[in-house]
């Protein structure tokens, strides 16, 4: 950290700033100035992902309950396939992808994951925003990183197991994980069938949702020469959202299918200077809870939960915790399981990382 201008550090202080002479008031606001830094990320969202054991052939039509097939515990089989999973076998070579394991805590019936994702195979550099100047260079068997978070959960007697995926920009660590994961299930099982899909809210759900605002948003607006502006690839986001007239609450719930189209992109939905990368988020809310959902563009629209808007700081583990109970909750919940807030709780975030568990040799309870 560096010193206050115009003072020498105090000896035996090493780190600490040397502070004018000011009043206590300013001398906090100082102190909080000089060392507070705010991290702000880019639009993070969250997906839930069910995975369902079933059989193959004559047992094709039956499902399994996750805490039992063959004898065998989901969860269990999760936790030593984190603990022992082999590096090389998380790198995708064809799409020039590294995906690693940072940290991983066990919890009751849930795991906490922190993971790092990001693309390989051209060079490149990191460069120090504050001073312009390069802190590291990387070539092309080099990963540029972001680090993700995400939650599986495998409550006993439920007929499947769900990934809550944090994403950021559509990309997280937890996609490619849940992938892994179910590679070596097919592998390790191959007398068992695993399918892996992406949860859809139920329609009755979003039928009986009212609308309270629509924003279409456009990553990348461009500068336009023609108008004597000089020509940069990108100025900012725009963001044009569409509310109820005065005097309502809602809009009107027969827009939704419309949003919904395959294809539909943020300059179809109002009219937008010029079209671009972007989607189209839409606020609803119903029996009291409160949801923003992004709609991309696939066949079938997946929503996404919004974890933090664009530019604002990421959730805290503790907070992200909280909502993908919430989302896993309202998922079984939906297919008319139970649900046992113990299952996944707050406190998972300081239990012991299983991945320097399994470097001591030590074993962790459940």
């Amino acid at each position: 950290m560096g010193e206050f201008a115009g003072r020498a550090p105090v000896a035996g202080m090493r780190g600490r700033p040397t502070l004018p002479s000011l009043n206590w008031i300013d001398t906090a606001c100082a102190l909080v100035a000089h060392t507070e830094t705010i991290a702000l990320v880019p639009l993070r969202t969250l997906t839930i992902s069910r995975l369902v054991i079933s059989g193959k052939r004559k047992t094709k039509d039956i499902v399994f309950p996750v805490n039992d097939f063959a004898g065998n515990d989901l969860l269990s089989v999760f936790v030593d396939w984190i603990k022992t999973v082999d590096p090389d076998s998380l790198v995708d070579n064809k799409k020039s992808y590294y995906t690693g394991i940072a940290t991983a805590r066990r919890k009751s019936r849930s795991v906490f994951v922190s993971g790092i994702h990001g693309r390989f195979g051209a060079r490149g550099a990191s460069v120090n925003v504050g001073t312009h100047q390069v802190e590291h260079e990387f070539e092309e068997d080099h990963a540029p990183t972001l680090e993700t978070r995400f939650v599986f959960s495998a409550p006993k007697g439920a007929d499947f197991a769900v990934f809550a995926i944090e994403r950021q920009s559509n990309s997280g660590s937890g996609v490619a994980l849940a992938e892994a994961f179910k590679r070596h299930l097919m592998t390790t099982f191959n007398e068992f069938s695993f399918d892996l899909d992406t949860y859809q809210q139920s329609n009755a759900w979003l039928q009986n949702a009212d609308i309270l605002s629509v924003t279409a948003v456009e990553y990348r607006m461009p500068f336009d020469p023609a108008k004597g502006i000089t020509p940069i690839p990108v100025l900012g986001q725009l963001e044009t959202k569409f509310r109820p007239l005065k005097g309502k609450k809602h809009l009107p719930n027969t827009i939704l299918p419309q949003l919904q189209q395959s294809g539909l992109s943020p300059d179809a939905v109002f009219t937008i200077p010029a079209p671009g990368e972007g989607e189209i988020r839409v606020e609803v809310e119903h029996d009291g809870q409160k949801k923003t959902y992004a709609i991309n563009h696939e066949k079938t629209p997946v929503f996404r939960y919004v974890l933090n808007e664009d530019m604002t700081p990421p959730l805290t583990d503790s907070e992200f915790i909280r909502e993908c109970r919430t989302q896993v909750e309202d998922c079984y919940l939906s297919f008319g399981l139970t649900w046992e807030a113990a299952w996944l709780k707050k406190s998972i975030t300081s239990a012991p990382d299983l991945l320097k568990v399994a470097s001591s040799g030590t074993t962790s309870g459940p």
